[in-house]
Parts: C-alpha cells; structure tokens; sequence
C-alpha cells in the first residue's frame, strides 16, 4: 500500500515539474499581453499587432533600448527566423515559444 502512495506522489510530483516547465517556457501569448508584463515591470513598450496575431514589441528602458521581440504565427515560424538571425550580432538572441527575443539578459529574463 505504502509503494503504490509513493509512486502516486512521485508521479503527481513531475506532472507539476512539467507543467511549469512548460508553463515558463512559453513567453506571453500575444503582443498585448507582452506589451502589459513588460509595462508592468517599468518598461516602456511599442507594440505593432497584424491582423494574423502576429506582430513586435521594442521596449526601452527610459531611452535606453533593453529588447525586440517579434510574434510568429507558430513555432516553427519562430524557429526558422530564429535560425536565420543566429550567429549574426543580436545580443542574447532566443526563441520562446512563438517569439524571437533579443536584448540585455534582464530585460529578457522580464519577459519569460
């Protein structure tokens, strides 16, 4: 009985690991909703929405620019611009889900 209460735990216990994991991974969903978390933490955001629901975010911090982002209609979209951006000289370039990022690492760490 004790083996069977230990496996439901350990097993509910990396569902939650996943979860999060997959949860913080993902970046927000849509230009709106990255333009209110990065205003949220003090930034100031420009943001350009198509009517696909793809679209941009440049923030600045003051008039300093701290970071890009741009919105892809999948993953695999953001993948391939992704890989044509990498190797090229984009400080801290990273794909996010939907999203190719780049900019200073805490501006960054702000969006995840």
């Amino acid at each position: 009985m004790k083996k069977k209460r230990i496996i439901a735990v350990v097993a509910l216990a990396l569902v939650v690991v996943m979860l999060a994991v997959t949860l913080t991974a993902c970046g927000p969903s849509s230009v709106d909703a990255a333009k209110k978390k990065m205003e949220k933490k003090g930034y100031n955001v420009v943001a350009v929405k198509n009517d696909d629901g793809t679209g941009a975010i440049t923030v600045t911090k003051g008039i300093i620019p701290v970071l890009t982002a741009a919105l892809y209609k999948s993953s695999s979209d953001a993948k391939e611009a992704y890989e044509k951006l990498d190797g090229k000289d984009y400080d801290n370039l990273q794909k996010i889900g939907k999203w190719v990022v780049f900019g200073t690492e805490q501006a960054i760490k702000d969006f995840k």
